[in-house]
């Protein structure tokens, strides 16, 4: 069984053509379709979760370096 179908697209007719096949086969298999469009040139977007693990570490450091944790 199929759970996920990833289609690349440029949205040029022949991507149009890989959705709708890939739409064929979900409705076959009950599978989902993630459609995929990578762009180049553009500024990468941080990641939130890695940018909160970063400050968290950084004020356990702080936190280590003025005595205020217990070990």
């Amino acid at each position: 069984m199929l759970h996920s179908i990833a289609v690349t697209t440029d949205f040029s007719p022949a991507s149009r053509e890989s959705i709708s096949a890939a739409a064929v086969l979900a409705r076959k298999f009950g599978s989902r379709i993630q459609i995929v469009h990578v762009a180049e040139g553009l500024p990468a977007r941080p990641n939130p979760v890695q940018a909160a693990m970063e400050e968290a570490a950084g004020d356990g450091a702080k936190a280590l370096e003025r005595g205020l944790l217990d070990l």
